[in-house]
């Protein structure tokens, strides 16, 4: 289950459907802020330019300088929606990539990953645990997934399914290759092993010979969780495993375990030393039974090991790197807090993470009476804030933190706009924290820690009054629903009647009678997806959805000016809209997207923003009527909280898996047409000839990319009409008027005309037209 989010609470479901043309958003450029860090699941470097590398997880960033500074790669809607699993890079031509995702999704880039393209692997509902490239031949690739390994030999254009061997063993979680011997492979597996191919991948046999069983007595093995292998000697093995990690230096005839390998940790990844092949890293992480966990190196090829953890920030570390030519230069990908850098084989770690922001952030909320002062609630990190408007961002945790873990999912906040510094914020399985002093310090209230807080609203008018909307934990009975507090947040009960306690995930309260309220809720479970009001401050719930049913409404705002016009963001129908305070419902566009994100200009109503997991941003500036994509540079497009500044409307914050976004719109201007100049044209043929049009001329003044139409009279249906710059077109003989008309993505446009004239050089009464050529 994903955490749900904003100032009134939104909430994302983890759905993505295509259908919707995507729109660039005139003169406006989303920019990512941070908080910088997060979680960091894989790290590759460029073979050829080892500054060159890539670290992902929920997104994919690159870095040129050696992790200096990092940039988004803006992946596109296809990839977006889900996670990244690895990727690797062609030790040939390094600027090809092949990045694997979740639900079989495999995806290849052939300029270093600016632009992307879907590869059909023939898998479906599996995820891509592990990818391995031919050294000599990198057309040839290997994928390892649930269901199985797959090969291209044709760098990803067709994919055939390996044998299946033994039987009951067909998941291997990773491959490794042999870069001498490239048609030998290793996999291994989820408690079945470790096996090998020297005919690439044709046939496998079993190599467990020193590999115990996960207990004793057991048919099954220990969890293999990575192979690797020596590149100066591929008979030298490593694999990481359950139970620390076990070396064959007979190509996996047979196994010992490393006696002084990390143990009651989970061993995450492991490097070795291209020049010194007897240096190791191992990345590990969840240490147990008081044993350290972190960075571990080893120099005499994993006999012994020490912990290098000196300037980590956190020993919950996910993957390790080496620079192949400067292999003093180690990385290091952490839970939670991004790339850490060591100059010194491990003996110091520093973080590099400009520009890294791969934390999702569920909440945000503005401070109306501060508007530079930004709160966001994180996935895991807790809370971090922005006294610039999201220039900087700084952790602001104290006080703030669970039962079993340091930080907090924070999917919901409220500010008090009465009282500066006073904030709320609500969490999962933690409570509600409340601050005085802008978040600098937090206290825990009594609220139930046994419940997730979708959504926070506080009175207006009296900000010691708030509602909480909760989902219970499923094991726990009882709980749930909505909660009123009248002190500020001390203390809380159960406001229900009439509503059912199953999820409520978004509460929005009247801006002018703070005693009515609405409660969206989002309960499969239980059938429970509806929409609620409540005229008497919570004390009964009556149903206002006119019937309708599976609704998932994540989302509820009123517009401010008139209190009696209500949106709602559903999970599937889109965008409903009433202007009887709920008494009728119309769906008014976005249908077939996971939509649970709505925010509203509080000076200008009309102006409506919609939030997607999976195809970004919408605005409509006709109270719903209509529909644009605000998608430029947000190369993040999974959606959980969007907020608008209240003192600048035009400034829009979302806050996506991937860090905060922030948007600072314009005014669009309209674009300028120019179709060059006149043409005169020999018709050889006697019959038309082709011309070529020019539209380079034309340009845009906000830099928006712009569409060209070109059209002429005469001719049948589609044989007067073009589109491009640079069309080639027939025309009959004599003069054509062709009128070109550009457009920018908001819809502004603009037109001008060119004559075209064929002439035909051997006829007299042509031949004026074509005097001098």
């Amino acid at each position: 289950m994903k955490p749900k989010t904003t100032s009134l609470a939104l909430f994302s479901a983890l759905i993505c459907l295509s259908g919707l043309p995507v729109i660039e958003a005139g003169a406006s450029v989303w920019t990512p802020t941070g908080p910088e860090g997060g979680t960091v699941t894989f790290l590759a470097v460029d073979p050829a330019t080892p500054t060159t590398l890539y670290a992902g997880g929920s997104n994919l960033f690159k870095s040129t300088d050696g992790g200096g500074h990092w940039r988004a790669l803006d992946l596109g809607f296809s990839i977006n929606p889900l996670a990244i699993s690895t990727l690797v890079v062609d030790p040939q031509t390094t600027s090809t990539l092949y990045a694997a995702g979740y639900a079989a999704n495999l995806w290849k880039s052939a300029d270093g990953g600016d632009h992307w393209v879907l590869l059909d692997i023939g898998l479906s509902n599996s995820t891509v645990h592990s990818l391995v490239i031919d050294p000599q031949n990198p057309s040839t690739l290997y994928a390892s997934s649930e269901r199985g390994t797959i090969k291209t030999t044709d760098g990803g254009a067709t994919w055939q399914m390996l044998p299946i061997a033994p039987e009951g063993w067909s998941s291997p979680v990773h491959l490794a290759i042999d870069p001498r011997t490239p048609t030998t492979l290793y996999a291994g597996t989820f408690y079945g092993g470790v096996f090998k191919s020297v005919d690439a991948g044709i046939s496998w046999q079993a190599i467990n010979d020193g590999i115990p069983p996960s207990s004793p007595g057991a048919p099954s093995y220990i969890y293999i969780f990575s192979v690797v292998v020596d590149p100066r000697t591929p008979t030298n093995l490593y694999l990481t495993t359950e139970y620390g990690i076990y070396r064959s230096v007979d190509g996996g005839g047979s196994w010992t375990q490393s006696s002084g390998s990390p143990l009651g940790i989970t061993l995450n990844g492991l490097v070795v030393d291209p020049a010194t092949p007897t240096t190791l890293y191992a990345a590990t992480s969840l240490a147990v039974y008081g044993w350290t966990s972190g960075v571990f190196r080893s120099t005499d090829s994993g006999v012994s090991w020490s912990p290098v953890n000196t300037g980590l920030v956190s020993t919950d570390v996910l993957a390790v790197a080496l620079d192949p030519r400067d292999p003093t230069a180690v990385y290091a990908g952490l839970s939670h807090d991004g790339v850490f850098k060591s100059a010194d084989s491990g003996g110091n770690w520093v973080a590099a993470n400009r520009g890294l922001t791969a934390t999702p952030v569920l909440s945000l909320a503005i401070d109306p009476r501060s508007p530079a002062a930004v709160y966001a609630g994180t996935d895991s990190r807790g809370l971090f804030k922005s006294v610039d408007g999201g220039g900087t961002w700084r952790a602001a945790n104290a006080g703030l933190r669970g039962d079993f873990s340091a930080f907090v999912n924070v999917s919901s906040l409220a500010i008090d706009p009465q009282t500066p510094g006073t904030l709320h914020a609500g969490t999962w399985y933690a409570g509600i924290f409340k601050s005085t002093d802008g978040g600098d310090n937090w206290t825990r209230t009594t609220f139930p820690s046994f419940l997730i807080v979708y959504a926070l609203a506080i009175d207006p008018g009296n900000p010691a009054i708030l509602y909480a909307g909760t989902h219970r934990n499923q094991d726990v009975v009882g709980g749930g629903g909505v909660y009123k507090s009248v002190d500020g947040g001390a203390t809380w009960r159960a406001v229900n009647m009439g509503l059912n306690r199953g999820r409520i995930l978004s509460l929005a309260i009247g801006p002018q009678v703070s005693t009515t309220l609405y409660a969206g809720t989002g309960d499969v479970q239980f059938n429970d997806q509806r929409i609620f009001a409540s005229t008497d401050g919570a004390t009964s719930w009556h149903p206002i959805d006119s019937g309708m049913t599976n609704l998932y409404v994540g989302s509820l705002v009123i517009d401010p000016l008139t209190p009696t016009t209500l949106y709602a963001g559903t999970g599937g129908i889109g965008v409903l809209k009433s202007m009887d305070a709920g008494g009728q419902w119309t769906a008014i566009g976005l249908s077939g997207t996971s939509l649970d994100i709505l925010a509203i200009d509080s000076r200008n109503p009309l102006t409506v923003y919609a939030g997607t997991f999976g195809q970004g941003v919408f605005k409509s500036a006709d109270g719903g009527a209509s529909w644009t994509a605000l998608n430029e540079g947000l190369t993040d497009l999974r959606v959980n909280t969007l907020s608008v500044d209240p003192a600048d409307p035009a400034t829009l914050y979302a806050g996506t898996t991937s860090g905060v976004y922030v948007i600072h719109q314009s005014e669009n201007a309209a674009p300028k047409a120019d179709a060059g100049a006149d043409q005169v044209v020999k018709d050889r043929a006697r019959k038309g000839e082709l011309a070529t049009l020019d539209g380079s001329g034309s340009s845009d003044p906000d830099g928006d990319s712009l569409t060209y139409e070109w059209s002429w009279p005469g001719g049948s249906a589609g044989d007067h009409h073009a589109t491009g710059i640079n069309p080639t077109v027939a025309l009959p003989p004599g003069t054509t008027e062709v009128t070109l008309v550009v457009s920018d993505p908001a819809g502004a446009s603009a037109s001008d005309t060119v004559r075209i004239t064929i002439c035909r050089g051997r006829d007299p009464q042509r031949r004026k037209d074509c005097v001098g050529r």
